[in-house]
């Protein structure tokens, strides 16, 4: 089993900067000390007790947020919803702040790339970002914003990534060294499930990475609606845990296997026989080639 700063009672904090905020520390939620744990790399996950997932995870609400982005359709200077509705659709996914931003998954910028009452419409009208409804997981308060108060940063990032002019964004900081072990938090919301209950459930596994991207059995749950990888760090019976990793189900406007995308890209190992090689390749580009030159009788 899996030996965790959460099980074993720990001092914890997340990281994690509020605007006009120093760090905060939240420590002593399990009310019990003891020695630093370690993390096995040889495992795989293990779940939670229950009854602390509430309590660990209330670190993270202040900087999470419920998304949900929709579209209208455009023809001309006409815009349409569908059956009365201002949108036309919309998808549903689980943000977190960092630094002024809402990361989030890529199918947010483009929520109708595979909505197939859209597809059937067979290019007949464009597709446009109307509406974005911010939810916060803290305290349930919706902010509907229009999209001249929001933008999205960048097209090609693996991640959605929203600006805003004048939305606050609460925030976690980031892992700049990944590490492969970690707790993993996933967040659930029925289909069928009208309403905005999330439930929320913590893993603290070692991901199987492949090809940039982690994966956990716990993945393949269909009411997941996103999640977030966390690297701890130990100084002195404290635990300070940064964002690793996003949980996402789209890649390049397209559904793939869901799975967890490193906040940076994971450094590929050097094998010991390219190491070798290396070495030997330097050698040779360090010695001095003998220089031959034709000796002309005189």
């Amino acid at each position: 089993m899996i030996r965790f700063i959460c099980l074993l009672g720990f001092f914890i904090s997340i990281n994690y900067n509020l605007v006009g905020q120093d760090t905060i520390r939240i420590e002593d939620i399990f009310n019990r000390k003891s020695s630093k744990p370690s993390i096995k790399t040889n495992t795989n996950e293990t779940n939670l007790d229950c009854e602390k997932v509430d309590e660990f995870t209330k670190i993270l609400d202040d900087c999470v947020y419920i998304v949900e982005s929709q579209y209208h359709l455009r023809k001309g200077k006409n815009t349409f919803g569908k059956d009365g509705a201002s949108s036309f659709g919309s998808k549903l996914r689980i943000g977190i702040g960092i630094g002024d931003e809402i990361w989030s998954d890529p199918c947010i910028r483009t929520p109708w790339v595979d909505d197939e009452d859209f597809i059937e419409l067979d290019g007949e009208y464009v597709a446009e970002n109307n509406l974005l409804r911010l939810t916060g997981i803290n305290n349930n308060k919706i902010d509907k914003i229009k999209p001249e108060s929001f933008d999205f940063q960048d097209s090609t990032s693996k991640f959605t990534k929203i600006g805003f002019k004048k939305f606050k964004v609460n925030s976690i900081g980031l892992s700049l060294k990944f590490n492969p072990d970690g707790i993993l938090i996933l967040y659930y919301k029925n289909k069928t499930d009208t309403s905005l209950n999330i439930e929320k459930h913590a893993i603290m596994c070692s991901p199987t990475w492949k090809d940039n991207l982690g994966f956990v059995k716990e993945l393949k749950d269909m009411n997941i609606i996103g999640g977030f990888f966390l690297n701890p760090t130990y100084s002195t019976g404290v635990a300070t845990f940064k964002l690793a990793g996003i949980v996402i189900d789209y890649a390049a406007d397209k559904l793939i296997p869901r799975r967890i995308r490193p906040v940076f890209d994971i450094p590929v190992p050097v094998s010991e026989s390219e190491l070798l090689d290396s070495e030997k390749n330097k050698k040779k580009a360090s010695k001095v080639k003998s220089r031959i030159t034709e000796i002309k009788n005189n």
